[in-house]
Formats: structure tokens, C-alpha cells, sequence
């Protein structure tokens, strides 16, 4: 009925990005835990989730991202450019933090 017709009408990505989000959710409160626990996890996950709001913007939009590229570009462009986000870091944590919070030579080895 109507709600299969709405539900048709969101857009692929915007779907792919619910079903991620919406699946670690129920991942998260019910796996990890005791069932019988549930609603006091639900409880504790609004509770700290209000200090991750600026991070979990910044992922949903990450993944949102994800999604589009997959549509657009298929897997293999999308993921091989993906393998860039570790060295985007590096460089990005010298600029921001400077040498001293790279690790040493003898941890990364």
C-alpha cells in the first residue's frame, strides 16, 4: 500500500544509508546485551549519544557519500578510492598535530 509507495520514492542511497545506520542500531542493543537489558540500553544509548552528534553527522554524511558513489561509479572506483582515506589522515594528523603525534618508528614497526 501506501507505505510501500513511499518507501519506493526515497532514493537508493538515502535508503542504503538508513538500512546501515538502522541495522547497527539494533545491532548494538540487542546482540552485545542480554535481551532483557534492552530498554535500559536503549536508555544509556540516548544518553551518551547526545555527545556524539557532531561525529555521527559527520558519518552519516560519510556513508550518504559512500552510498551516492556506489550508485554512480560501482564498487571498484568507489573502493579504490577509498584506500586514500588512511594516507588522508597521516597527512592531515602531521598538518593538524604536528610530527609528535605520529607514533614512533618502533610501535609502527
Amino acid at each position: 500500500g501506501r507505505i510501500v509507495s513511499d518507501v519506493a520514492s526515497i532514493p537508493r542511497t538515502t535508503l542504503l544509508t538508513l538500512y546501515r545506520f538502522s541495522g547497527s542500531l539494533l545491532l548494538g542493543l540487542t546482540v552485545q546485551y542480554k535481551p532483557w537489558r534492552v530498554a535500559s540500553r536503549i536508555k544509556e544509548t540516548w544518553l551518551a549519544a547526545q555527545h556524539f552528534v557532531i561525529p555521527a553527522l559527520f558519518l552519516y554524511v560519510a556513508n550518504y557519500c559512500n552510498s551516492v558513489s556506489l550508485d554512480r561509479i560501482g564498487i571498484s572506483l568507489t573502493y579504490t578510492s577509498k584506500c586514500g582515506i588512511p594516507l588522508i589522515t597521516v597527512l592531515l594528523t602531521l598538518i593538524l598535530d604536528g610530527p609528535k603525534a605520529m607514533p614512533s618508528a618502533q610501535t609502527l614497526l
